[in-house]
Parts: structure tokens; sequence; C-alpha cells
């Protein structure tokens, strides 16, 4: 978005249009800012595209004891991750700019999937059908069983602190999916999620960019969407057994990764979802993560510890040298440019990943 999520989709929208449509003009030389075929250019006359190569990616440790799944936050002096359990509890860690701490979590006996960040609040996906919230001024966790322990919460996401959603799975022993809500006092259940061809799936991701825009994605390639109101499920046009692993967007586009040895792809734009996997002969491989906002290029990450950039209307890997080869599980991008992944040993969850792109250097928890 692993060790249940890698056995389903690896055992396991942006400045750009996001679309498939090969009439479009693409840029043939990237480097070249008055080039007037790149879409990613304000002004083609000028030299203002920002967009340009990243920098390379720093390895900020791969030697965490535990797997890191999701990262996020709310600047360059203000990220948080989560992952599986060590010998300390689930893992938060949190980066205020200049080093990193871990609250002390060693009380909970269950893996952190997925964190969205609330304001003053952490909402924390969980193993054994818990979620938690993490209160960032008085360093409290308070924590809930809110499904059955067979199901893994591995996304949330919320439009506000009394507007949350959570997803989970099963994917040992095949439940279907189900999606709760958060009303800022209880959590119910709002959905479950129907069978593909006699096959029950897994709900992993939850995106949205309102409280009546919201996106779920799962295995099956399942894309479901909330109106406000109701949900429905919106038809895909990838191969119908691919996993979809995470969802994220900007103000206009949604975008959905996934895929089993290679990466799948694809944008939801009013409604309408369109394929814009990369084609096969590029190789990529399965993406697990995705970030897009309204101010960067939408970025994956993949399961060998790869970075893809999404632009001129096409997946371009990262040309600088993998800093490690471990599975990249959450990427997350700072209002300041700066992208972060985590990730690590998936299978095992017994080593945790971080790595950055961007102008700064950090330091190692």
């Amino acid at each position: 978005m692993i060790r249940t999520l890698l056995l389903v989709a690896h055992v396991a929208c942006g400045d750009d249009a996001l679309t498939s449509d090969p009439t479009t003009p693409t840029d043939t030389d990237p480097t070249d800012p008055t080039d007037p075929t790149d879409p990613t250019d304000p002004d083609p006359t000028t030299d203002t595209d920002t967009d340009g190569p990243p920098p390379a990616q720093q390895g900020v440790t791969n030697s965490l004891a535990g797997a890191l799944f999701s990262i996020t936050g709310t600047s360059a002096s203000d990220v948080w991750t989560v992952g599986a359990r060590d010998a300390a509890g689930p893992q938060l860690w949190h980066f205020d700019g200049t080093a990193w701490t871990r609250p002390d979590a060693s009380e909970l006996d269950f893996d952190f999937w997925w964190v969205w960040h609330g304001g003053s609040t952490l909402f924390i996906g969980g193993s054994k059908g818990h979620i938690t919230t993490y209160d960032v001024v008085s360093g409290t966790f308070t924590d809930t069983a809110v499904a059955d322990p067979a199901y893994t919460f591995f996304g949330v996401w919320g439009s506000g602190p009394n507007d949350v959603w959570a997803v989970a799975g099963d994917t040992a022993s095949g439940m279907p999916g189900v999606i709760y809500h958060y009303d800022g006092t209880n959590w119910t259940l709002s959905t479950t999620v129907a069978p593909k061809d006699g096959t029950n799936r897994s709900a992993f991701k939850v995106w949205g960019r309102g409280a009546s825009d919201v996106t779920v994605v799962g295995t099956g390639t399942l894309t479901m969407h909330w109106d406000g109101s109701a949900w429905s499920e919106l038809p895909s046009p990838l191969f119908s057994t691919i996993p979809l692993t995470t969802v994220s967007g900007d103000a206009s586009n949604t975008i959905a990764v996934g895929g089993f040895g290679n990466a799948a792809a694809q944008s939801i734009a009013d409604g309408i979802v369109n394929d814009i996997s990369p084609p096969p002969t590029s190789l990529a491989p399965a993406f697990l993560g995705v970030y897009d906002d309204d101010d960067h290029d939408p970025v994956a990450s993949s399961q060998v510890g790869t970075l893809w950039w999404w632009r001129d209307d096409a997946w371009h890997e990262d040309a600088a040298t993998p800093a490690y080869s471990d599975a990249l599980h959450g990427v997350w991008t700072d209002p300041d440019g700066g992208t972060w992944a985590v990730g690590g040993d998936l299978i095992s969850q017994t080593r945790g990943t971080i790595i950055y792109v961007g102008g700064t250097t950090v330091p190692s928890p």
C-alpha cells in the first residue's frame, strides 16, 4: 500500500491530465523548458517548469526492527510513519525536522498499518480489527476493537475528525472486505464489499477529496465510490483479478495503483475510470503506494524500492539508483516537495525502511 497484503498483491490527479490517450503530444525533450508539448510547463516560452528530475534517493534507514507501512504529515518538520510490531510494540515514529521520536505503544499487541493525520489526532488502522487514535498534544493512545479480529484495517482517511472512513480485509480466511465510518463518537459498519465472480474481496485503501467524494480500492480491481449518501462500484478497465493496493488524488483526478508482477494503475475523473498502467515494455514492478496532490506530480512506490513519477502523460522511473531494494509500501510528498517512502521486508515484517528524496538531509531514527 505487507505481510498479508503482499501475499495477495505481491504474492498480495496531478499536474498532467491523467489519461493514456496516444494522440496526446509528449515532451520529446523534458530538459527543454521551451518545448511547447510539455503539459507541465505553465508557460512554454519561459523557464518556469520546476518539476524537473528529482534529486537522488537518500537512504534514511533500512534497519528498523519492523516493517513500515504508511507515512504522512503536515510539513517536512511534522512527519509520521507507522508499522509492524517489534519488541516495543507497534511502531509510530515522528520526525520534527531535526530528530525522530517514538511514543510508547508497548501495551498494544497488534500492528499499525495506516495513519491519517486529523489535526491534533492521528487515526491509525491496525491488525486484529483495531483502530487506534493518538492525541499529538497529550501523547496518549486510545484503542478501539472495531471489527472481527480476523480483519486488518489497511486504510484510513477522513474529511475531518468527525467524518473518518476505515477499510479492512481478511486476506487469511477470505471474509469479505468491510467499510466502517466514524462520526466523532462511534465506529459503525457502513457496508460490506460484494464478491466478484464468486470470490470475496478485501478493501485495502480509502481516500477522498471531501465528505461526498470518497473512493475505496482493493482486491479484484475493487473501485467503490461514496457520493455522500450511498456506495456504488465503478467498473475498472484493468484485468479483473488485479489488486489495487493504494489510492490518492488531487482536486480533479483520483489515482489507484497495484498489480501483481507488473504495475497497474487507473485514474478516475468525473466518474470515468481510465487505464494509465505503464506499458509492459517498461518492466515497471507492481506499485504498492501512490501519492498525489494539487502542487506536485503523482508519485508511486514499487515492490523493489523504485519510485515512479507521472509526467507528460506517462509513468517514468526515477533515474536515481534506489537507496535500497526493499519494497516501498507507502509514499508521501511534503509541501516543500520532499518525497518520503517507507517499507522494508514486507513478508517477514522484521525490517523497516525509510527513504527521502529532497533538498535536506534526514537523520536515521
